[in-house]
C-alpha cells in the first residue's frame, strides 16, 4: 500500500548524498522533526544563547559601569523588530526549494508508443508539497514567416511530443543544431508553514539525452516504498528512433493507408493462380 487509511505514504528516504541542503532551510528542518528532539532543540537553544548573551551583558556592563544604574527605562522594541526579522528571513519558502531537486538531465525516449520528454523532481524531505503543479517553458529565439525576429519567445510544452509540442519536428539530428532552453517551474505549498513554494531549473540542448531511460530508483522494503536517491541522475540507453515524432507520425500514417488500401486491390496473384486451378473441370 503507497498510502495507509490515514493519508500518511509509505515512502522511506535513503541515500541523500546533500544533506547540507537540510541545513540552508533550518526553519522547516525544526518543524519537521519530532516532538522530543523539537523540545531538546527548543530548550538548548534558550539555554545556550542566554547563558551566552547573559554572560557577555553583565561584562559589558561591568565594564561600563551600568551594573550600578537602577531604576533606567527598558526598551524591548529593538528586540521585537529583530526577532521579526530573524523569524520572516529563516522561513522564507524559497529555503524549502533547497530540498527539492531535479535531475541533471532530460531524456527522449518512447513511453506508450509515443515519443517523450521527460526529467525527475525530487523531494529530499518527508513532509509533502500540498498541490504541487509543475510547468515547464521552452525559451527559443525564432523568425516569422514575415521576416520579424523574436528573441526568446516562451512557449507552453508537455511531455508528450505530439503535434501540439514545440518539439514536433526535432529529431535526434536536429537536436545538436538547435539553440534553446527549457526552463521548468514546480508550485506548491509547503505543508509545515502552509507557505507558497516555487522551485525553479532549466535545461538546454546540451544537456538532453535522446534515446535513454532513467533507472528506477523506488523499490518495495518491508512494506514502504524506499527512494534511493544514489540513482536519481542514473540514465540507460535504450532503442529509441531518430526520426522526429513528425516523421513517425507520417510514416505510421502511410503504413494504414496502405493496409486499408490492400483489400480494394483485390486477392494476390498466387491466391488467383490457386483459385483458377481449382475451378477447372476434372476431366481437363
Amino acid at each position: 500500500r503507497y498510502v495507509t487509511k490515514l493519508g500518511k505514504c509509505q515512502v522511506n528516504l535513503g541515500n541523500i548524498q546533500e544533506k547540507k541542503r537540510f541545513l540552508s532551510d533550518i526553519f522547516t528542518t525544526i518543524v519537521d522533526l519530532k516532538y522530543r528532539w523539537f523540545l531538546f532543540v527548543f530548550m538548548m537553544c534558550y539555554i545556550v544563547t542566554w547563558v551566552v548573551f547573559g554572560t557577555i551583558y553583565l561584562f559589558d556592563a561591568w565594564v561600563r559601569g551600568d551594573v550600578w544604574h537602577q531604576g533606567d527605562p527598558e526598551w524591548s522594541m529593538i528586540d521585537a523588530m529583530m526577532v521579526g526579522c530573524m523569524f520572516v528571513k529563516i522561513s522564507r519558502p524559497k529555503k524549502r526549494a533547497q530540498t527539492l531537486i531535479f535531475s541533471k538531465h532530460c531524456v527522449i525516449s518512447r513511453r506508450d508508443e509515443k515519443l517523450c520528454l521527460m526529467f525527475r523532481v525530487g523531494d529530499l524531505r518527508e513532509s509533502h508539497m500540498v498541490d504541487a503543479k509543475i510547468r515547464a517553458k521552452l525559451i527559443k529565439s525564432r523568425q516569422t514567416p514575415e521576416g520579424e525576429f523574436i528573441p526568446l519567445e516562451q512557449s507552453d510544452i508537455c511531455h508528450v511530443i505530439d503535434c501540439h509540442s514545440p518539439f514536433w519536428d526535432l529529431s535526434a539530428e536536429s537536436l545538436h543544431r538547435e539553440q534553446f532552453e527549457i526552463i521548468i517551474i514546480l508550485e506548491g505549498i509547503v505543508e509545515a508553514t502552509g507557505m507558497t513554494c516555487q522551485a525553479r531549473s532549466s535545461y538546454t540542448e546540451d544537456e538532453i539525452l535522446w534515446g535513454y531511460r532513467f533507472e528506477p530508483c523506488m523499490s518495495l522494503e518491508k512494506g514502504a516504498f524506499r527512494v534511493d536517491y544514489s540513482r536519481f541522475d542514473m540514465t540507460f540507453e535504450v532503442q529509441t528512433p531518430v526520426a522526429s515524432a513528425k516523421e513517425l507520425h507520417e510514416l505510421r500514417e502511410l503504413e494504414q493507408g496502405a493496409l486499408h488500401a490492400q483489400p480494394l486491390l483485390g486477392p494476390p496473384p498466387a491466391a488467383l493462380c490457386s483459385a483458377g486451378h481449382r475451378a477447372q473441370p476434372r476431366g481437363l
